[in-house]
């Protein structure tokens, strides 16, 4: 699982930064370096970590039992190491517990650069990790080290014309940019996102890009170009499999025509996804569209 930037753009929810940590990548030497006795290390720190710094009991029983499960084997499929521990990252990283995250995939990231003559399907694991310590620093408001592992693996991407992580990539590193108000960078990386994924079809992450340009053109006060934008992400979306983004859509496209003043049109968005987001239970997006309902009938 690797991690896409999706641009919450009219309305930020922001997170209180965690204490800021900073790592170094643990090298290995060479003459002792053993590809299985490395994922089997790396597999026993993550079980160590699962079982004294997670509090997700039920997932901690569910990720010990299948690392246990690994570590029985002779051999260690590359596949189901980068699998478990992106698994067991993306749970820190849900908790908030990304200093643990990041020491797993700094480890993970080792064992991967130390190989003499990887796959390319090694390289995609490789690459997978630099993404995920990306969004990793990234959610600690360390912008400069997660755009170094972003461009880290951008280059690796590239280099072996892994298309849909270089989408990934570029999306990324114009979402970093977005949140550091770069939005001629951003918009640069976010066309080459769009350009390849319109190439292969991929309808989720054309959502991402066409909303994250919206938000980038939003911020350039370029209000018809980001509602145009806009109406492409919503267009990606399925009103029922992805409710919940399809009507917070809506909210976003709403506040756009609040922009143009065209309060009519922005209420009559509002509306739709307020009756939707009731019906579906989506309590906490409902609470944001009721604040903003509020918003437009103070503007008429």
């Amino acid at each position: 699982n690797m991690t896409r930037r999706f641009i919450c753009h009219i309305i930020l929810f922001l997170k209180d930064l965690l204490p800021l940590l900073f790592f170094c990548i643990p090298t290995v030497s060479s003459a002792t370096f053993s590809p299985q006795q490395e994922k089997t290390e790396i597999l026993k720190l993550a079980s160590r970590l699962l079982q004294t710094k997670s509090r997700d009991t039920l997932k901690v029983h569910i990720l010990t039992g299948k690392i246990d499960s690994l570590l029985q084997r002779q051999m260690i499929a590359d596949k189901d190491f980068a699998s478990i521990i992106s698994q067991t990252g993306e749970t820190f990283r849900e908790k908030g517990g990304h200093s643990y995250a990041i020491e797993l995939f700094m480890k993970a990231t080792a064992y991967y650069e130390q190989l003499k003559e990887p796959t390319k399907e090694q390289i995609q694991y490789t690459v997978g990790q630099y993404i995920s310590l990306g969004a990793s620093h990234e959610e600690l408001g360390m912008w400069s080290q997660a755009m170094d592992f972003n461009i880290k693996a951008l280059a690796l991407a590239e280099s072996y014309k892994l298309e849909p992580q270089q989408a990934m990539l570029y999306n990324n590193i114009g979402a970093i940019q977005y949140q550091r108000g770069e939005y001629e960078k951003a918009e640069s990386y976010l066309l080459r996102a769009l350009a390849v994924n319109q190439r292969h079809h991929q309808k989720k992450e054309l959502f991402n890009n066409y909303n994250n340009l919206a938000g980038v053109y939003a911020q350039q006060q370029k209000i018809d170009k980001a509602l145009d934008y806009a109406f492409h992400a919503l267009q990606q979306l399925d009103s029922k499999g992805d409710a919940d983004l399809y009507y917070f859509m809506q909210t976003n496209i709403a506040n756009l025509y609040m922009k143009k003043k065209d309060y009519a049109l922005a209420i009559g968005c509002i509306r739709n996804a307020m009756f939707q987001q009731e019906l579906r239970s989506l309590d906490y997006d409902v609470i944001q569209t009721y604040l903003l309902l509020s918003h437009a009938y103070e503007a008429v």
